[in-house]
């Protein structure tokens, strides 16, 4: 607006009264095309003056800013104002700056080619545009290629006063500009601020939470499993032909049940608030699992088979957590094979997504038990405390990943893992799974 206005001031014919002016503004060390106002050529000058003189339009009014007429400006000159880019050490600047003064350049006069091929033999005036601190802010380049007017010395004295007024405009425009930047940039970080601190409140109640569960787990697990060693003791001393001994058995079971239920619960807290992350190798935490449950699982008649593509990409997670995953869907399969079978850990890599998939040669399951298996606390085992799946579940999709099953009724189930590898984003959910 304060640029369109000084060109406004001066090309309008009751004020210096120039055929065309030209703004360049300063951009680090150089000069670029800011803005254009007037005739391109003697057609368009017919026209715009023909349109003022009908108009009739006072200078008052054509100082008022319109962004249509800017708009409109702008998109006539665009392709003059692209190709002026100068430094400022190139003529006629170097001299315009450095005489802090209106200076006429002449057809003979050595110039930029741009401005020569734009000019041609037309002579025009720069004047400087300079902060309070004598820092150059731009220039304005005006020309009479119509009337051919020259200008008179108490001109150019006006020129330049009238210059100095508009580059102190200019100044605090810039100023004014730069600090709604810098207040709309820190109004951003204070809202960022704002939602971390929100964020930030909120884990650290999370941690506080997950640790005091923790803790309390770990007070009722202690009277628990002392429960159940003297109940064991009690139920041996006493022999199966005692008259309670059934109530030394329940005991037992009951007390084995809670401990199970607390070790699941465990797991579920712990997959729930812990926050350590690291670069997993998915493959080596299979491989780890099968070694440390090998001597069970043959205990069990569970022939496990295992099927690793090479090269397999990582993934952020707890590595804890991500094996006690694998663990609860193993143990499930496992479950679903009361007198043996075959147990199948895959992985694959493919569509930016890696993928874990492990099979058992169970019965299968119904399709009304198969909609709530991922319900917490849903559970067909008399023993079960219904977290297991819940917690894969949890900790799969906090990695950006999704969970999802397929059964054959008689012919096994598949669960597959999808879960984004390091620096990829959020693996889509497959619900034909």
């Amino acid at each position: 607006e304060i640029i369109y206005k000084g060109l406004v001031g001066f090309t309008v014919g009751t004020s210096f009264g120039f055929n065309r002016g030209v703004a360049l503004l300063a951009n680090g060390h150089g000069l670029r095309g800011s803005f254009a106002l007037g005739p391109l050529n003697a057609d368009d000058a017919h026209r715009i003056w023909t349109e003022l003189a009908d108009k009739g339009l006072t200078a008052r009014e054509l100082f008022e800013y319109s962004p249509e007429a800017y708009g409109k400006e702008r998109a006539k000159f665009q392709d003059l104002l692209e190709r002026f880019s100068f430094g400022l050490d190139e003529s006629p600047f170097q001299q315009t700056f450095e005489s802090a003064a209106v200076l006429r350049v002449d057809p003979e006069m050595e110039i930029a080619p741009a401005l020569r091929d734009f000019y041609q033999q037309t002579p025009f005036w720069t004047l400087p545009l300079f902060s309070h601190l004598k820092v150059p802010l731009g220039v304005i380049l005006v020309d009479n290629f119509l009337t051919r007017r020259d200008v008179l010395l108490e001109d150019t004295r006006a020129m330049q006063i009238f210059a100095n007024g508009l580059a102190m405009a200019l100044e605090r425009g810039l100023a004014y500009a730069e600090l709604q930047e810098k207040v709309q940039t820190l109004s951003e970080a204070n809202r960022l601020i704002q939602e971390n601190q929100a964020m930030i409140l909120k884990l650290k109640e999370d941690m506080a939470a997950g640790e005091m569960v923790l803790q309390l787990t770990h007070s009722v697990k202690n009277p628990i499993v002392a429960i159940g060693g003297l109940a064991r003791q009690l139920g041996r001393k006493l022999g199966r032909h005692f008259a309670y001994a059934k109530y030394t058995e329940a005991i037992v079971r009951e007390a084995t049940r809670l401990e199970e239920m607390l070790k699941d619960f465990i797991k579920f807290v712990d997959a729930r608030y812990a926050s350590d992350r690291e670069p997993v190798n998915v493959n080596q935490v299979i491989t780890v699992l099968c070694q440390e449950k090998e001597a069970l699982w043959r205990a069990m008649k569970i022939n496990y088979h295992v099927r690793l593509q090479d090269g397999a990409p990582r993934v952020m997670a707890n590595r804890r957590q991500f094996y006690n995953c694998l663990e609860n869907l193993a143990n499930n399969a496992i479950e679903a094979m009361p007198q043996g079978g075959d147990l199948t850990l895959e992985t694959e890599f493919d569509d930016d997504c890696l993928t874990v998939k492990v099979t058992d040669t169970g019965a299968g399951i119904a399709e009304e038990v198969l909609r709530n298996l991922f319900k917490p606390f849903f559970t067909t085992k008399p023993t079960g405390s219904g977290l297991g799946l819940y917690t894969a579940k949890e900790i799969i999709e906090g990695l950006g990943g999704s969970i999802n099953i397929i059964c054959q009724p008689g012919g096994g189930c598949a669960v597959y893992l999808k879960i984004p590898p390091v620096s990829e984003g959020a693996c889509g959910d497959h619900s034909d799974h």
